[in-house]
């Protein structure tokens, strides 16, 4: 959200969780904040702990685009590369990492038809999108074993 600017279109961007235990719990952390980045969006937040309202994660996005089919436009890594099939792959690499399997940049094992697998998607969006629990997020996996990230 905080890169959007008022815009329509919510650029991919990757952030880092961590636990701060002596704290606030988990928190989320943009390593790419730096001084320029800030002035230009108006970034008056910690880069070390981003407000939960300043990230759109892919399971919100999904739920946007399947209650909107045009919202499907607005996620992606440009204009040009935004569409379901980017966000059901960004979904599942957040999952995936849910349970300690953390994807490489460029990983993806969506299937190419998603038809078949939109309800499935529909329920990891729902059980990952606010406060995920892993043994939750990885009984998915192991009842949509073809949703499922690889093992290499």
């Amino acid at each position: 959200m905080y890169y959007a600017g008022g815009r329509t279109f919510f650029g991919d961007h990757w952030v880092v969780e961590w636990w701060n235990g002596s704290s606030s719990g988990w928190q989320l952390v943009d390593a790419e904040l730096d001084a320029r980045t800030r002035a230009e969006h108006a970034i008056g937040f910690d880069s070390t702990d981003i407000p939960r309202d300043q990230l759109l994660v892919a399971a919100t996005a999904w739920q946007r685009g399947r209650f909107d089919d045009s919202a499907w436009d607005w996620f992606g890594s440009h204009p040009g590369d935004a569409s379901r099939h980017y966000v059901a792959g960004q979904l599942l690499r957040d999952a995936a990492s849910l349970i300690r399997m953390e994807p490489g940049a460029f990983d993806n094992w969506a299937p190419e038809d998603l038809e078949k697998d939109l309800e499935a998607l529909d329920e990891l969006a729902s059980i990952s999108v606010i406060d995920p629990d892993p043994d939750t997020v990885r009984a998915f996996f192991d009842e949509h074993d073809s949703l499922a990230p690889p093992v290499t």
